[in-house]
């Protein structure tokens, strides 16, 4: 199988948001930083103009620009974000992060905090490695792609 993988940079961060497709159509969004309308709006109008189905909210990690969108994607896509249960703080600070930084913020809808160190297949012939890769965030994760050779 072979994912199709779109990138958006968004938000004043220019925070990366990526949509991973298979050819079935189904994808999965990681790290919606869609920070404003045309931002959200450009991330909608990829997914239904290339006719996906979104079936999974992932966040590598909580930090705010990471996080911008996951209201309007769980809203949108009917998703509950994805998170390591180490990204929990992170995640419950976002509202000050964005005071700090003058930036207006919707905070994220409660989140599963499921994703732990394991292979795990999001989609049909969609697997990865996920590495617990604290440093830049207490709860950091990476997506391994072993068949494919990337790492998100």
């Amino acid at each position: 199988m072979s994912s199709i993988i779109k990138a958006f940079t968004f938000s004043p961060f220019q925070e990366n948001t990526y949509v991973i497709s298979t050819p079935e159509k189904d994808c999965i969004i990681i790290d919606p930083g869609c920070y404003d309308t045309n931002e959200r709006q450009e991330l909608k109008f990829y997914i239904e103009q290339e006719k996906l189905t979104p079936k999974h909210l992932l966040n590598t990690h909580a930090h705010i620009d990471h996080v911008f969108g996951n209201d309007f994607v769980s809203k949108e896509f009917n998703l509950t974000p994805q998170l390591h249960p180490k990204a929990e703080e992170t995640l419950v600070r976002s509202p000050q992060a964005a005071m700090i930084w003058n930036l207006n913020f919707t905070p994220s809808p409660t989140p599963e905090y499921c994703l732990k160190e394991e292979t795990k297949t999001f989609l049909p012939g969609l697997e990865f490695e996920i590495l617990f890769v604290p440093g830049h965030s207490p709860g950091h994760v990476a997506f391994v792609n072993h068949q494919e050779k990337y790492v998100i």
